[in-house]
């Protein structure tokens, strides 16, 4: 058989998860916050951010920005359309003058939401224009949160357009009435396109959590949840080390041999077993299963063939 599940806790992220709670706690009574989580594929980003929020009560809308996507504006068309719910356009206006908009205002914001939440477009508009319109979205989506703090999660924003960025730093400038707190994922790189993310001196708003591969003992302990003491000590070592601390090359790994039989289950657990085609049957796997990003299978291959297997 496979994992029973996915681990539950993000091993080793206890502080950064601390962060995440400092950062809803300062936007509580209102205002804005982002934090970006920067780290490499697999580290555990999407884990991190997941484990917050299974422990707020605050509502998160969640978007991801997609390689190659057709429209780069359909991470915000996301916010848009969970902003909006089933409300047609005018409900939409009535809810944003409950929120205190004025008719008139209300009914621009309206537009610009139901339009953002249809569109297929690539670009909010040349300067002045796009400026006033992701001021608008802002606005809008702040306007639809309700009564209390949000959390908008976009991920992946190291795919992002300038249009996204620039809505990001215009959301993190623009105080929330009654509380904002943007958790944006992204891949190490992505400070080079934010320059003001990357004064010394950053402001209070903006939060940077740099999420490191586990260390060894954390990467063990992550082994010996997945698949108890089935391995030995230095075979638990070599693929913490190989690995570069990085979970999900360490379960898709394990997953590989739980796959090939190299490891199996039984009523007493999991247990190594001898698996003479081991190599070519884990080349087969990787074939056959379904990774989000062909860099990982290259790498999963690649610790795979760094390591071997005693039995």
């Amino acid at each position: 058989g496979d994992f029973d599940a996915r681990v539950p806790v993000p091993l080793g992220r206890e502080a950064e998860l601390e962060q995440l709670r400092g950062a809803l706690e300062r936007v509580a009574d209102g205002g804005s916050a982002t934090v970006l989580v920067v780290a490499a594929p697999g580290t555990g980003k999407s884990r991190l951010v997941a484990e917050f929020l299974d422990h707020v009560t605050v509502p998160a809308w969640k978007t991801r920005v997609r390689a190659g996507a057709g429209s780069s504006l359909e991470p915000l068309a996301g916010l848009a359309r969970t902003a909006i719910g089933e409300s047609d356009p005018g409900a939409v206006e009535r809810r944003l003058v409950a929120r205190g908009s004025s008719a008139a205002r209300s009914r621009v914001l309206a537009g610009e939401m139901t339009g953002l939440a249809a569109s297929s477009g690539t670009s909010a508009g040349e300067a002045a224009e796009r400026d006033a319109r992701l001021a608008a979205w802002v606005e809008a989506l702040d306007g639809l949160a309700g009564e209390g703090p949000v959390i908008w999660v976009i991920e992946d924003v190291h795919w992002a357009g300038g249009d996204l960025l620039a809505f990001l730093d215009r959301a993190t400038r623009t105080p929330a009435p009654h509380g904002r707190l943007v958790i944006a994922t992204a891949r190490p790189g992505i400070l080079e396109r934010l320059a003001d993310w990357a004064l010394e001196e950053r402001d209070v708003r903006r939060q940077v959590i740099d999420l490191p591969a586990l260390a060894p003992a954390k990467a063990a302990e992550l082994v010996a949840r997945l698949v108890g003491g089935a391995l030995p000590a230095d075979l638990v070592a070599a693929i913490g080390e190989r690995s570069d601390g990085n979970p999900l090359f360490i379960e898709e790994l394990l997953r590989s041999w739980v796959s090939v039989g190299t490891l199996a289950r039984d009523s007493t657990g999991w247990r190594l077993v001898d698996a003479p085609d081991r190599r070519a049957r884990c080349r087969d796997h990787r074939r056959r299963r379904a990774v989000a990003d062909a860099e990982l299978v290259d790498e999963v291959a690649e610790v795979e063939d760094d390591i071997d297997v005693v039995t």
